[in-house]
């Protein structure tokens, strides 16, 4: 049950990280910037007050989310571009997740010594408890990868379920081995879209894939 919990919880914050870089594209470049770093500000603050209300927190987040993956889409402006970017994520996330900070933030969780892991993932109430599932950096992540898949031409559709399967495949993985760097994964499945996109297709394949696009 627990699972199908986590997996909704995943799909509908991705969804709404995304439409919210999506609205805010519409947005002319100086506001949408100022809209961002307030966005990044009151979600800094909250971190530190750390309210009791896991709704609050969990909007703080997506909405922080979105802001930064704005603010780091700006700069992912080829192909080429993304790929290196998600194979730098990819790295670091391993590193992090394996013995860095993000390990030494779920420690703490675990061992009852902080509560920051609650405001740096969506959180849901299960089993008498407020459960993380998804953290911010992910999020984050995928809404710069929309951003970027969407400042490309590619559709929002594609834009959306490329790191979102990713991702999900991670909290897949995740809930069998107990975690697993996420990051990793929507990197992987990111860079086989991009360079499948860039390739010659059949004329098959190119036709359906434009009607894909046309009606996205």
């Amino acid at each position: 049950m627990f699972a199908t919990v986590a997996l909704l919880t995943v799909l509908a914050a991705s969804a709404l990280v995304c439409v919210g870089v999506a609205q805010a594209l519409r947005i002319a470049p100086r506001p949408r910037l100022v809209l961002a770093i307030a966005l990044l500000t009151g979600y800094s603050g909250v971190c530190v007050w750390q309210p009791g209300a896991w709704w609050f927190a969990d909007a703080a987040l997506l909405l922080a989310a979105a802001a930064g993956g704005l603010l780091i889409g700006r700069f992912l402006g080829s192909t080429g571009a993304v790929v290196a970017f998600c194979v730098t994520i990819a790295v670091v996330d391993l590193f992090s997740f394996g013995g860095g900070l993000t390990r030494h933030i779920m420690e703490s969780y675990r061992e009852g010594e902080s509560r920051l892991l609650l405001y740096l993932t969506v959180s849901v109430p299960y089993g008498g408890a407020v459960r993380p599932i998804a953290g911010v950096g992910d999020l984050l992540i995928l809404a710069s990868l929309f951003s970027a898949l969407v400042r490309l031409g590619h559709s929002k559709l594609r834009a959306f379920l490329v790191p979102t399967a990713g991702l999900t495949a991670a909290l897949l993985v995740g809930l069998v081995r107990g975690g697993v760097a996420a990051l990793p994964f929507v990197a992987v499945v990111t860079i086989l879209y991009v360079l499948w996109s860039k390739a010659p297709q059949p004329p098959m394949i190119a036709s359906a894939a434009e009607r894909l696009g046309r009606s996205t």
